[in-house]
């Protein structure tokens, strides 16, 4: 399948920028903790199973088992954690969770997401930003992060010539590969 886009996403780093044209492409490699229903924006379990705010600054969050990176690694709490840390500590999209006091990891699964304040909006800025990046990429040069793909996402990053095509690859161990049997092995995004 070919998709033709009006642009180029400036990295593959989902926490490096806030690019509206990342932000379309990084779902192709990175999946977020929720999701949203086209049209109603009703907020559904994705890598997350359940969430449910347990008092007005937390929220508790249990996480689908199973799911790996695509580097192999097991998708944990810890990821998550490592994940946000990474955001607040960029310039980029620190403000979209400025509300962050904190990460309270209870085990592999399981988290609540401790604000300073109460924050409403919390769970569908979930569905949009902030995916969860392999803890392989600690250490990491920035540049190798931005050329790569480190997520749990349908396709991984194969090929990729700055402003003509990117090349994605279907995940063989996506998690959610059999609720998608048809989707297309090969992508390539032109521009």
């Amino acid at each position: 399948m070919t998709i033709v886009l009006f642009g180029d996403t400036p990295t593959m780093d989902p926490h490096g920028g806030t690019s509206a044209i990342g932000n379309i492409v990084w779902r192709w490699s990175y999946d977020s903790l929720l999701s949203s229903e086209t049209g109603t924006r009703k907020l559904l379990p994705w890598l997350a199973e359940k969430w449910e705010r347990t008092g007005p600054t937390a929220y508790k969050f249990w996480l689908r088992k199973g799911v790996k990176f695509a580097d192999g690694s097991p998708f944990t709490a810890e990821s998550v954690k490592y994940s946000m840390e990474r955001i607040v500590n960029s310039l980029e999209q620190r403000a979209y969770f400025q509300s962050l006091e904190r990460i309270e990891i209870l085990d592999d699964h399981t988290f609540i997401w401790h604000t300073v304040r109460p924050d409403n909006g919390l769970p569908l800025r979930l569905a949009r930003w902030a995916p969860p990046v392999s803890l392989k990429t600690k250490g990491l040069d920035k540049a190798e992060i931005s050329r790569n793909t480190f997520g749990t996402g349908p396709y991984i990053l194969k090929a990729w010539t700055k402003g003509q095509r990117m090349v994605f690859e279907a995940n063989p161990n996506w998690w959610a590969n059999d609720r998608y049997p048809n989707r297309p092995k090969t992508v390539v995004l032109r521009h």
